[in-house]
């Protein structure tokens, strides 16, 4: 079936008249997203590693209660980071992909348009804050946190990193920044600082990747800025308004729970719960990889007549199934042991939590893919209906669950919510004929490796070794019962291998 915005309006798969082939796809433009995707699944797990360790150092040398305070903060800020944003990047990557040439005055209002917006989401932040009851120290914590809104402009010098397919210059900034970030918690914690230390080591590195961005950016576009475009500006701003309510939806279904926990049981019920979310977010570099190395490639697949995009992000739903599951399977089974092992005998107490909230990494890789889609598209509207049903449901069951004193209170009533809102993703995209394709997609590519997990899952989980054994043992059958469910073939192998071989990556490459 074909998605695509000349050839499948109504998603019936048939347009009248015999679809045009797809067009041949340079082999230079595959190898250089599959090198792109190597590049950034490096840089990202750099990244994420490097989270890990920071939030090992912060959970043992805060404790619980003060780690409830960061993680507080951090996600408060979080929602104004979107404002700060406003789908702007996303909009401008998109254009520049199309017409890197053209899009210098486009660029140069989007930075004006952006400076203005992070001075208001800066001063929203206090003042929301200060509205609502954040008062003192944490008052000082959010505006310290928040003080890394204000180079938000600069972001967009790296769109032309996106638009040259040239991700490894992104990558590299990237985990610079999460280098210069654990040496300076470091440093805090050996100088025995405060909580409000932590949040300046927080926010230093972002600067200093700031001015790198745009040293290096400007080598491959010079934006001419304007401050004062307003047409320019309202005409970027209308365009981007469906992402960014898309993405505060989103960003409402990732950072609310924590929130709303917060307010309603301390924080050291939300420390406890934090970790749990550490380790989930841990599992999100996946799906980021594989959108971020697409995106460009899905804008320009989208404005060729006649171009199959489920070639593209079928072998992306398939890469995500074959490496999330047993991530999550491992996760799910010994959740206890690895609260304890990596952020201390104290955080234990957010197993049951971390039992229920990391099965959301599947439905979380499935709506960011089907958000890309929908983007690359031009389908904002679906993209608004998809994160409103799960914002609505998540809000709703958070605020019904975590109140509640027996089992299913707290932390696990904010982990099913969490999965619930996520889950109700699945018949959004049924139901909208523009990512049907994506449904179909993922039921096909991910029914093998689940049955795969399963299969491992009851076998460990019957006989329950110790962490050391069960482990290895439990990614050993996964992969045995791929195997044999074929899950895994040599199609996946000669792939790998023709990314590598020098002239190997044929246009069938997604095929």
């Amino acid at each position: 079936m074909r998605a695509g915005p000349a050839t499948d309006r109504d998603g019936s798969g048939r347009t009248g008249e015999p679809p045009a082939p797809p067009a041949a796809w340079p082999a230079d433009l595959l190898r250089a997203t599959a090198a792109n995707t190597a590049a950034l699944f490096v840089a990202q797990v750099f990244n994420r590693l490097t989270a890990f360790v920071v939030a090992m150092i912060l959970t043992r040398y805060l404790g619980p209660e003060r780690f409830g305070e960061y993680a507080f903060v951090c996600a408060y800020v979080g929602f104004f980071i979107l404002v700060a944003d406003m789908g702007i990047d996303i909009h401008v990557i998109r254009e520049a992909s199309r017409d890197l040439a053209g899009s210098a005055d486009a660029l140069g209002s989007a930075i004006g348009l952006k400076a203005w917006l992070a001075l208001a989401a800066f001063a929203g932040s206090l003042l929301v804050g200060w509205t609502v009851g954040i008062r003192g120290e944490r008052l000082g914590l959010v505006a310290i946190s928040a003080s890394g809104l204000l180079i938000a402009p600069l972001t967009l010098y790296g769109a032309a990193f996106f638009a040259t397919l040239r991700l490894h210059l992104s990558a590299f900034l990237d985990a610079l920044g999460r280098a210069l970030l654990v040496a300076f918690v470091v440093i805090v914690v050996l100088c025995k600082g405060s909580l409000a230390a932590v949040f300046v080591a927080l926010v230093l590195p972002g600067y200093a990747v700031a001015f790198l961005t745009v040293l290096w950016g400007r080598k491959l576009l010079r934006p001419r800025i304007g401050f004062f475009r307003g047409r320019a500006m309202r005409r970027i701003l209308a365009r981007s308004l469906p992402i960014a309510l898309g993405l505060m939806l989103a960003q409402i279904v990732m950072r609310i729970d924590q929130v709303m926990l917060e307010a309603m049981r301390g924080s050291r019920e939300l420390g406890f719960y934090s970790v749990g979310v550490k380790c989930c977010e841990a599992l999100n570099i996946l799906p980021a990889i594989v959108t971020a190395s697409l995106f460009p490639v899905l804008s320009r697949a989208a404005a060729t007549p006649g171009e199959d995009l489920a070639r593209v992000y079928g072998a992306g739903l398939r890469t995500l199934a074959l490496a999330l599951l047993p991530l999550v399977m491992v996760l799910s089974l010994y959740p206890a042991e690895i609260l304890t092992t990596v952020f201390g005998p104290s955080y234990g107490h957010g197993a049951s939590a971390l039992r229920i909230l990391c099965w959301s990494a599947i439905l979380f890789a499935v709506a960011h893919v089907a958000a890309s889609v929908a983007i690359a598209l031009g389908r904002r509207g679906t993209l608004v209906l998809m994160t409103l049903c799960m914002a609505a449901a998540n809000v709703g069951l958070n605020a019904l669950l975590i109140p509640r004193q027996d089992a299913l209170g707290g932390g696990n009533g904010a982990a099913v919510a969490t999965f619930v809102a996520l889950l109700s993703c699945l018949p959004i995209l049924w139901l909208r004929p523009a990512l049907r394709p994506v449904a179909r997609a993922f039921a096909a590519q991910s029914w093998r490796p689940a049955l795969s997990a399963a299969a491992a899952l009851v076998c460990v989980g019957t006989v329950r070794p110790p962490l050391a054994l069960g482990i290895p043992l439990a990614l050993g059958l996964y992969l045995a019962a791929a195997v044999l469910l074929k899950a895994v073939d040599r199609s996946d192998w000669q792939r790998a291998l023709r990314i590598l071989r020098p002239g190997g990556v044929s246009p069938s490459f997604y095929g």
